[in-house]
């Protein structure tokens, strides 16, 4: 097996070693190895923080990627910009931490101006069936315009406003949301259970 020959802080001697590991496809070990870098303080440029991150994901441990990172970007070892905090959202996602995923998403969507960020954050509130702000960050969204999936997020409105009994007001948006194939059977399904609801209301 390779050896780190030189002293704790031979940087490259330890970068050496995370790269015949990564070369025999042992990432596990790779990723302590960047770790232990990173414990050392040998790891000095943002390019590093960021690739030590992507490890962390790719090992599948989301939450310590994004509290990592959350810290790299507080210290100022990384910037403060809009691709790095969609990153921390996205890893908050994936630890399963809708709650903690919505600040850095919002950061995102205000530095960056993309819409599809805020849809993003609206269906997150549907996963925690916080409906009026869901309602909020879908109607936002729309508003902003340049969605990749416009319907779906009309969905999205739709349900929101579907489960706080404003039936009128989702009854327009699912029509608009059942125009685009891929959503016209979910919204199909919403406007009749709007007609079944106020009939039997």
């Amino acid at each position: 097996t390779y050896q780190v020959r030189a002293n704790h802080d031979d940087k490259n001697g330890w970068q050496q070693l995370a790269s015949v590991y990564g070369q025999q496809q042992q990432h596990e070990r790779a990723l302590v190895v960047a770790e232990l870098m990173e414990y050392g303080g040998l790891l000095k440029s943002e390019e590093e923080y960021l690739r030590l991150v992507d490890q962390m994901l790719y090992a599948k441990i989301p939450y310590r990627a994004a509290s990592f990172l959350t810290r790299a970007v507080e210290q100022k070892q990384v910037k403060a910009e809009p691709a790095v905090y969609q990153k921390i959202g996205t890893a908050w996602l994936a630890a399963r931490e809708y709650d903690r995923a919505i600040a850095p998403l919002q950061k995102a969507m205000d530095l960056s101006g993309d819409a599809n960020l805020g849809a993003r954050i609206a269906a997150i509130h549907l996963q925690r069936n916080d409906w009026p702000a869901a309602e909020a960050a879908a109607q936002k969204a729309l508003a902003k315009g340049g969605l990749k999936n416009r319907a779906s997020t009309q969905l999205d409105l739709g349900i929101a406003l579907f489960n706080q009994n404003k039936l009128e007001e989702a009854r327009g948006v699912f029509e608009q949301a059942a125009q685009a194939d891929d959503m016209r059977k979910y919204a199909k399904s919403y406007l009749q259970a709007i007609d079944t609801r106020l009939n039997t209301q």
